[in-house]
């Protein structure tokens, strides 16, 4: 059964951008492996069409330089075609996802009339749920997480009993030069 890519113009899904969708057949291209650079043209795939004919350009010219015979140079010619079938469907989504229809479903059907009509029922079409994060795992998923609890520590206020300026006390007084700078909790304090 032919697999089909469907690419939709941006936006957000509605059954008027399910009218404009463009399938790509994938699989092996046989218009492509005979009449290359034609289908290139027909496709508008212009960039893929200048790359197919520099190395064309080189193939000849290069293997006419060295002396190559011509069978040798009808075997690189039909390994270009042959890659050119390969990936004709690759070069058409490309071109398509660069001029912006980017790739929407893959479809599996009989012909392109069942996979235009598969297209308007795929899910592309349904809105699409919000995303989540991704770090955050189902509750299920997560381990119990440890509760930190913070302890503050309370700064000790000042008291006259460790800091005797606050008690009026002079720098004369022996008792007071021996507390200076002390706080509650610590030895020899009161």
């Amino acid at each position: 059964m032919p697999i089909y890519a469907a690419h939709a113009p941006k936006g957000p899904p509605s059954l008027a951008a399910a009218d404009r969708v463009t399938l790509v057949r994938q699989g092996f291209s046989w218009r492509a492996f005979l009449f290359g650079p034609w289908w290139l043209a027909a496709s508008s795939l212009w960039r893929a069409l200048i790359v197919w004919a520099i190395t064309v350009a080189v193939v000849i010219f290069g293997a006419g330089a060295l002396g190559a015979p011509d069978g040798a140079i009808f075997a690189a010619l039909a390994l270009i075609a042959l890659y050119l079938g390969l990936e004709a469907a690759a070069l058409r989504s490309a071109a398509l996802d660069r001029a912006g229809r980017p790739l929407a479903d893959i479809l599996a059907a009989g012909d392109e009339d069942s996979a235009r009509s598969a297209s308007t029922r795929a899910g592309w079409l349904r809105p699409k749920p919000p995303r989540r994060n991704p770090r955050r795992r189902r509750a299920s998923l997560q381990r119990p997480r440890r509760r930190v609890r913070l302890i503050r520590r309370r700064r000790a206020s000042p008291c006259s009993a460790c800091f005797p300026i606050l008690r009026g006390a002079t720098d004369d007084d022996p008792v007071a030069a021996s507390r200076r700078g002390r706080r509650c909790g610590q030895p020899n304090a009161p």
